[in-house]
């Protein structure tokens, strides 16, 4: 059974991330929307391996999670679905403020791991409509690991930035 990877928020960021993570290793990438029209245009253009409107869902099945969305709705996320975060799994973030994000992130249970990151990466434009695999190729990764971050996590954040195409991950604090 392939593990599962949920994008929620696919605009520009959180859609170029689903088609780059699109093949990682033996994982599913599920895109989080709240509009159909935006999973509708995701299918059809091979964003993501598949798609849905039910946030509780594809984060309860997530082996890990990408929050790609503002940092206002990343704090909301973190708070609102606490409990629904699959014991066992990571969650991450692709916001570029830490502080906000990595406190937030606090409320989550000892069995969840977070560990911030940040691929330096973007245009001027925004929406799925202008997202593309090659957006991350030659960035710097941050990553901003927890003092209780799983080393396997890291490292699983590590290959998935050299996956996506990312130059380097640098290790930083917030």
């Amino acid at each position: 059974m392939k593990k599962v990877i949920a994008i929620v928020g696919l605009g520009l960021i959180g859609g170029s991330l689903a088609a780059a993570l699109r093949g990682f290793e033996d994982y599913e990438v599920v895109g989080v929307a709240r509009r159909q029209e935006t999973l509708d245009y995701a299918r059809e253009h091979g964003v993501c391996d598949r798609g849905t409107l039910d946030a509780a869902q594809a984060l309860a099945e997530a082996d890990v999670t990408f929050l790609s969305t503002a940092p206002s709705t990343v704090v909301r996320y973190l708070r609102d679905y606490r409990e629904v975060f699959r014991p066992g799994s990571l969650v991450t973030d692709v916001c570029g403020i830490k502080t906000a994000i990595m406190k937030a992130a606090q409320v989550l249970p000892p069995q969840v791991d977070f560990i911030g990151c940040h691929p330096m990466a973007g245009t001027e434009f925004s929406g799925v409509e202008h997202a593309f695999a090659e957006m991350f190729r030659d960035s710097h990764f941050l990553l901003v690991p927890r003092d209780d971050s799983r080393p396997e996590h890291i490292a699983l954040l590590e290959r998935l930035a050299a996956y996506i195409g990312c130059k380097d991950v640098c290790r930083t604090t917030a």
